[in-house]
């Protein structure tokens, strides 16, 4: 039972996001629904930082990175470099956002020197 429940551990975060990239997808939703995907797999990159959760971590930055793709194919944005320009620069923030929380973290978990 051990394998089954890590396996479940490490597919239950894309179980959650894949229905979202379908109906992204097929396109039947407002272009809200895009950015509010978008929204939501930031969010739970950035949750999995407090729970302690990696297989949430990668679902996050895997769905980020999809709804990505999907509002730059709804909004034809491929020939604008500014959209490029845009995303690698709120990609850089990101990284630096979850390194500055690793180093805060890794902080904390240094005992103190004692006399």
């Amino acid at each position: 039972m051990d394998a089954a429940a890590r396996m479940l551990y490490a597919i239950s975060p894309f179980a959650i996001l894949k229905p979202l990239f379908y109906l992204n997808h097929i396109g039947e939703y407002s272009r809200r629904f895009d950015w509010f995907y978008l929204a939501l797999a930031v969010t739970i990159t950035f949750l999995s930082h407090y729970r302690r959760r990696g297989s949430f971590y990668y679902a996050g930055l895997i769905n980020c990175a999809g709804a990505l793709f999907l509002i730059t194919q709804h909004y034809e944005w491929w020939d604008r470099p500014a959209w490029a320009v845009a995303v690698v620069l709120v990609s850089l923030a990101v990284l630096a956002a979850r390194w500055g929380l690793s180093l805060r973290e890794r902080g904390r978990s240094k005992p103190a020197l004692q006399p």
